[in-house]
C-alpha cells in the first residue's frame, strides 16, 4: 500500500513537472471545479479530478426511542480520477481510484479495492464506442449515475440490494436517432466476478440496456444526473430496460457480496424512467434478481440474494439552486428467503443547496425506515423495526 501511494505521488508530480517544463507546446489550464487539463497539441490530453464526500449521519434505535443507535461520521467517498485521450480523440480512457474505507471494501469480501474504474474506449464510428477494461455495467440508472450527481446523500435501499455494480470485460455503446427519437444501446460481456477479481471461472456475464428518449436528448449530461438543475426548457423523457445474465456466479449479489463455494446462475431484469421539465424531475426504477437455486446447500448455510425492489423519487429545483426531493423505496426478498432477509421500506426528504452544480453542494436528509419479516404479504412475526436516520453531507470536487 505504501509503495502504491509513493508511486501515485511520483506520477502526479511528474505530470505537473512535465506541463511546467514545456509551456511552449503544452497548456496547463486550471478550470474552476472542472479539473485540471494538460494537453499536447491534439494527440494527448489528461484531465485530473478529485472529489470528497464528508458526512455526519445518525440513526435512532427505533421510533419510540430517538436516542442514537449509531453515528456515521467521516469520509464517505474520496476519489481521484483521470480522463482524456491519447494519439487521437478516437482513443479515450477513464481511470478512477478510491481511498475511503467504505469504498475499499464495498463488496464486503475483505479485500481492499483501490482500483475502481480502468476503461479504454475506441470510437469505431460516429455514435459507436467499444471499450475494454473495468467499469460500471449498464444496469439501473441510479447505479450508472455517479454518486456525486445524486439528489440525495446516497442511493436507495432498492439499488443497494439489487444493482449490478462493476465488472471487467468488453463494453459497447451505440447511439441511434430515429426521426426525433434518440436511442442508446449499451451492452457488456464480462467476467461476472466483479471488481479486481483476477482470473475468472468458466462462466461469463452478459448485460444489455436500451434507452429511448422520445422527445430527444436531454441538455448536456442531464439524463445522467439527478435533479433538473439544468432547467429543461422542453419536456424530456427517458425510458429504459435492462436484461442481465450471470453464469457461474460465485458472489451472493452477483458481482459483489459474500463469496460462496457453490456457483449459481443469476438473472436480473430492470426498468427505469426519468422525466425532467423546468426544474421538476421524477424518476422511478424497478429491479429484479433471480437464481436457479438461492441456497448454497441443503442446510441453507449460505444463500444468493434474490428478490425485487422499487424506488421512486420526485424533486423540484428553485431558481436559487435549492432543490427539494422526496423518495419512496421498498425491497422484497424472494419468498424462499423470507425468514432470512427482511422486507424494507424507506421514506426520505432531502434539501440540497447547489453552490456550483454538483461539484460543490450541501445536503441535509431525513429518512424513515422499516424492517419486517414478511412472506407473500403476511407478517411472520410481530417484530417490526421502525427507525429514523438523518444525514448532513458536503460534496466538493474538481
Amino acid at each position: 500500500m505504501k509503495k502504491f501511494d509513493s508511486f501515485l505521488t511520483v506520477c502526479i508530480m511528474l505530470v505537473f513537472a512535465h506541463g511546467k517544463a514545456q509551456d511552449t507546446a503544452d497548456t496547463l489550464k486550471p478550470r474552476l471545479l472542472q479539473g485540471i487539463s494538460l494537453k499536447q497539441d491534439s494527440i494527448f490530453e489528461v484531465n485530473i479530478h478529485f472529489r470528497i464526500q464528508s458526512r455526519f449521519g445518525y440513526a435512532s434505535e427505533n421510533m419510540q426511542q430517538l436516542m442514537p443507535g449509531n453515528f456515521d461520521l467521516g469520509i464517505r467517498r474520496a476519489r481521484l480520477f483521470f480522463d482524456g485521450h491519447i494519439y487521437s480523440k478516437k482513443w479515450t480512457y477513464f481511470l478512477q481510484l478510491n481511498f475511503s474505507r467504505i469504498d475499499l471494501n464495498e463488496d464486503n469480501t475483505g479485500s481492499n479495492h483501490i482500483l475502481r474504474d480502468a476503461m479504454i474506449w475506441y470510437e469505431a464510428w460516429k455514435g459507436m464506442k467499444i471499450g475494454l477494461g473495468q467499469g460500471k455495467l449498464p444496469g439501473n440508472r441510479q447505479r450508472m449515475i455517479s454518486s456525486g450527481m445524486l439528489e440525495f446523500t446516497d442511493r436507495s435501499i432498492a439499488n443497494n440490494a439489487y444493482n449490478l455494480d462493476r465488472d471487467a470485460g468488453l463494453f459497447a455503446t451505440q447511439h441511434i436517432k430515429i426521426g426525433k427519437v434518440d436511442v442508446n444501446l449499451k451492452t457488456a460481456l464480462t467476467t461476472g466476478e466483479g471488481r479486481n477479481a483476477g482470473i475468472s471461472n468458466k462462466g461469463l456475464s452478459t448485460t444489455g440496456r436500451i434507452e429511448i428518449m422520445p422527445f430527444g436528448k436531454f441538455t448536456g449530461n442531464n439524463d445522467m444526473m439527478e435533479a433538473d438543475i439544468e432547467g429543461e426548457q422542453k419536456p424530456k423523457l427517458s425510458l429504459a430496460a435492462v436484461a442481465h445474465y450471470n453464469d457461474f456466479a460465485s458472489k451472493s449479489l452477483g458481482q459483489t457480496g459474500r463469496i460462496l463455494p457453490t456457483p449459481r446462475y443469476l438473472h436480473a431484469y430492470m426498468a427505469d424512467l426519468l422525466f425532467k421539465f423546468n426544474g421538476f424531475a421524477i424518476s422511478s426504477e424497478y429491479l429484479f434478481r433471480g437464481a436457479n437455486n438461492v441456497f448454497m446447500d441443503a442446510n441453507k448455510q449460505g444463500y444468493y440474494i434474490a428478490g425485487r425492489g422499487l424506488n421512486t423519487q420526485m424533486s423540484f429545483c428553485f431558481e436559487n439552486y435549492t432543490c427539494v426531493a422526496l423518495r419512496y423505496a421498498v425491497t422484497q426478498p424472494d419468498s424462499l428467503l423470507a425468514t432470512f432477509i427482511p422486507q424494507q421500506k424507506q421514506y426520505a426528504l432531502c434539501i440540497t443547496k447547489f453552490i456550483s452544480n454538483h461539484q460543490l453542494k450541501v445536503q441535509a436528509e431525513i429518512q424513515f425506515l422499516e424492517d419486517a419479516f414478511r412472506k407473500n404479504g403476511v407478517l411472520l412475526n410481530q417484530a417490526i423495526r421502525q427507525y429514523m436516520a438523518g444525514f448532513l453531507q458536503i460534496e466538493l470536487g474538481i
